[in-house]
């Protein structure tokens, strides 16, 4: 499993738990912190574990501009 995949299932897993949390305000500010925090990593990760493979670089330039 990729570095990129693992946290974005690391997101994933928190965004489940503060489903399952809704009704607790304390479990879900916990894994509202941790799925924002996974969340926010996934850019970062990503670009450290492709910036050696061809084209990468131009294909995420274009990805960001897309979303902004």
């Amino acid at each position: 499993m990729s570095n990129t995949r693992f946290k974005l299932n690391e997101a994933k897993y928190f965004l489940e738990q503060m489903k399952e949390h809704a009704d607790s305000t304390e479990e879900f500010a916990y894994n509202l912190s941790a799925f924002l925090s996974a969340a926010r990593s996934v850019t970062w990760i990503m670009q450290n574990e492709f910036k050696n493979v061809p084209g990468f670089e131009e294909w995420y330039s274009e990805k960001q501009r897309d979303n902004a």
